[in-house]
């Protein structure tokens, strides 16, 4: 999601987006290539479980997911807010 579609709620988190902006733009990654990379990446992992809301949409996670494991050198993005990270306080925001 672009700077500019993000809703304004989560500019207080702007220079970890700044950091995942520059880093998808780095490495030519989509963002939904850059979240299955992730997961892939860990030995332990054997399957990744998505949610999807139409058939485009699942078209467009699995096409990025043959080309996620590609992926490497994250960054680093750790963040313990719980308003940022924890989907369920979206809307309190």
């Amino acid at each position: 999601m672009s700077q500019s579609a993000r809703p304004k709620k989560f500019s207080p988190w702007l220079a970890l987006w700044n950091i995942w902006e520059q880093w998808l733009s780095r490495y030519e990654v989509s963002a939904v290539q850059a979240c299955l990379a992730f997961p892939l990446s860990v030995r332990e992992i054997d399957r990744v479980v998505v949610g999807v809301d139409s058939v485009s949409h699942l078209e467009q996670i699995i096409s990025a997911a043959v080309g996620a494991t590609a992926v490497t050198d994250f960054p680093s993005l750790q963040c313990e807010e719980e308003n940022l990270i924890n989907p369920s306080r979206w809307s309190q925001l």
